[in-house]
């Protein structure tokens, strides 16, 4: 039975509009109080770790510049050869949080936005529980129990950013779909969308799988929950009205999160990840069996600082959730509700897949989970299952009216409440409020040296042997990166460049890598007709000249097709090909080219920005001109201001015929993908916005009728 009033905490009576605001109010302070160390980092700080200084700060950056530098990032040139920068869902360029890092600097806006995710976490849990009948202390002990679980600790420590975000969504997700089953109508359902969108938009893909099937798991506990158990004033609930306004708040959400969602799955096709990962990949991070102990002992297997003794990476087996919960699951079966169950199989379902490859039905689960290559983190649901027990059981205790003959003395019920909400906090806090640390955010070393060494080019580099977590700092002292630290890569551009794997391989010679970039000396390539030259070395990087590098633009006048992307990559690395002379490609272009001329045409880049380049081309005969960047939809060229037919060479870079004579080639990055799905995420924020104004004045029209 839900509590009108705040008898355990409050000396005097407060209406249920005034305790939810205090609940929200408080859980703001605890989140500042939590966060305050990281508040304001100093230059050169920011709150996380590899993943913040590894992703999130460049990714961040690069966003920043472009924005201040009044054009919108669809495209980074300086890594992978050029790849699609705002496909990739986790920058979330187009979720509103992100542009607090943005707009501020990004090291102090990181730290507000986890800020604001935390106490959304909080508050959606708060009332979730209290809209679906617990008390306002076990809806605020649960808030407590979420955001501050050692899943969220470990994830800031860890800099995983985008998974908490995503993560904040889930129960203002089931909060929404809960209130537009109880109201049972169109406008409600579509409103119920926008927390699925933002979820959406707040980056983390495969989280989502787990998101989801809490989501499904709370459908089929309103469709299931007996009459007695049934949302207030939901008397019509059954489970055609739950499954039909589930689907609406989902069509919506996909709708409004579309013009991050379409690129997304366009570029998805295209990458490393588009075919399921084998299960070895997929089950890369299996929670170890004797990991489980940690969910009742944090430190057992010692501080996750200093002198951890177990697995790397604890932050990925760090799922501890305070003593409270675990207390909770032993009064769980006491009187339990569709709720509580509801709760448990979250509970026992996040650790049997958590296990991964140490549990042998894992294997025959949905290829879906695979894409996940983390099991451990479907520990997640766990702490939410867990998190939403809590509140279940700490409100069954307060309506249980055998406990209130027992406790007349009303000191007493509040100094028990009071006493649990400082323990909750403790022992949480005792465990995650130490992972919440600044980390220096500056590139390794390597990079910073190997700038001094090479100075200003326009070439490319090639990392030989450097930690992928280390990549992006190419970028942040001014340096192209062939590679880069991102999970959305290319699969075309990427298969290119592996096909053989050699720092002086004819893959890197077309791309216009200029410099190998190594932590120590590469004697073993140093040798032969292509051998790499030392320029320069420190304690931290040994940089070497590539012999053979091909200008960025040129113009070929031989044309071998072949008969897959397989034989493309075989013939460019035989001894015997010349990549100066002739181009290979899986399909026969749409002109006439060559002979090659006694004088051989020259190019010349006159301008370029980042999804833009203008080339003027010389030449006595037709030919095609290679542009060493990534080939992929959305760029368009024209030759003269009439649109040609953009062609792939190598199955990886960009090319397109140039008659004879004088000509001006401008290549232009504007992919309709972006268009299609704005138009789509505008309407779907209209209608949100329509919906929610005439639920409003329903609900006002209502209120004064019954005043």
């Amino acid at each position: 039975m839900r509590s009108a009033t705040l008898p355990l905490l409050m000396p005097i009576t407060l209406s249920d509009r005034q305790i939810r605001w205090l609940w929200i109010a408080a859980l703001l302070i605890l989140t500042l109080i939590f966060m305050g160390r990281v508040l304001l980092p100093p230059e050169g700080y920011a709150v996380g770790g590899l993943d913040v200084r590894g992703l999130f700060f460049p990714w961040l950056t690069y966003a920043r510049q472009a924005i201040f530098a009044s054009y919108l990032p669809f495209w980074n040139p300086d890594q992978f050869g050029g790849y699609p920068f705002l496909a990739n869902p986790q920058v979330a360029f187009f979720y509103p949080p992100t542009w607090l890092a943005i707009l501020l600097p990004v090291r102090i806006g990181i730290s507000w936005y986890l800020v604001l995710h935390l106490w959304l976490a909080g508050v959606g849990m708060l009332l979730l529980l209290h809209f679906i009948d617990a008390s306002w202390l076990g809806a605020g002990l649960a808030a407590l129990t979420y955001m501050f679980s050692g899943f969220i600790a470990a994830r800031i420590y860890a800099g995983h950013i985008g998974v908490i975000a995503t993560d904040a969504w889930l129960p203002w997700i089931l909060l929404a779909t809960a209130w537009a089953v109880r109201r049972g109508d169109l406008l409600s359902a579509v409103v119920a969308g926008l927390p699925v969108g933002l979820a959406i938009l707040a980056g983390h893909a495969t989280s989502l799988i787990y998101v989801g099937i809490a989501w499904l798991g709370f459908i089929i506990y309103l469709a299931a929950s007996p009459r007695g158990e049934r949302l207030k004033d939901a008397s019509h609930l059954n489970a055609l009205v739950v499954l039909r306004q589930t689907i609406i708040a989902g069509i919506v959400g996909l709708a409004l999160s579309a013009i991050q969602l379409i690129p997304f799955l366009q570029a998805s096709q295209l990458s490393t990840r588009a075919a399921a990962p084998d299960l070895g990949f997929a089950t890369l991070f299996s929670m170890p069996p004797a990991h489980l102990i940690a969910l009742a002992l944090p430190k057992y297997f010692g501080d996750p600082i200093v002198g951890y003794r177990s697995t790397p990476n604890f932050e990925e087996f760090s799922y501890y959730a305070g003593i409270l919960p675990l207390l909770a699951i032993l009064l769980a079966f006491h009187k339990p509700r569709t709720l509580t169950i509801y709760a448990l199989i979250l509970m026992v379902l996040g650790i049997v897949l958590s296990l991964g490859t140490h549990n042998p039905l894992y294997g025959m689960l949905t290829p879906l989970l695979r894409f996940e290559r983390v099991p451990a983190r479907a520990a997640f649901l766990f702490t939410f299952g867990v998190s939403v027990l809590v509140g279940a059981v700490i409100s069954q205790w307060e309506s249980d009216r055998n406990i209130e003959a027992k406790l007349q003395n009303l000191a007493i019920l509040r100094a028990i409440s009071a006493a649990l909400i400082a323990f909750v906090l403790i022992d949480l806090w005792l465990f995650g409020y130490k992972l919440v640390a600044l980390n220096p955010i500056a590139p390794a070393a390597i990079w910073t040296d190997a700038k001094q060494i090479i100075g200003e080019t326009d070439e490319r580099v090639l990392p030989w042997g450097v930690s992928i977590f280390e990549q992006n700092g190419a970028q942040q002292v001014g340096l192209k990166n062939i590679f880069s630290y991102n999970a959305l890569e290319i699969a075309a551009n990427q298969a290119f460049l592996a096909s053989k794997p050699d720092p002086r391989a004819t893959p890197y010679d077309i791309l216009n890598v200029g410099y190998v970039i190594a932590g120590g000396p590469l004697d073993d390539y140093t040798q032969d007709d292509h051998a790499l030259k030392l320029i320069g070395n420190t304690d931290s990087a040994w940089v070497y000249r590539r012999k053979r590098v091909m200008p960025l633009a040129r113009l070929v006048y031989d044309v071998a097709v072949v008969t897959s992307e397989l034989a493309v990559r075989d013939q460019v690395n035989a001894s015997d090909f010349r990549p100066r002379k002739t181009v290979l490609m899986t399909e026969p272009p749409d002109c006439t080219i060559g002979p090659e001329p006694s004088k051989k045409g020259t190019t010349q880049i006159t301008a370029h920005n980042p999804t833009r380049w203008i080339i003027h081309t010389e030449s006595a005969a037709p030919a095609l001109l290679v542009l060493s960047e990534t080939a992929y939809p959305g760029w368009q060229v024209t030759v003269d201001g009439t649109p040609a037919r953009a062609l792939t060479a190598y199955t990886a870079i960009r090319a397109v015929c140039v008659p004879a004579g004088l000509h001006e080639v401008i290549w232009i990055y504007s992919p309709r993908v972006y268009l299609i799905g704005g138009v789509i995420s505008i309407l779907a924020l209209i209608s949100i916005i329509v919906c929610s104004a005439a639920v409003w004045r329903q609900q006002k029209v209502n209120s004064d009728e019954q005043l």
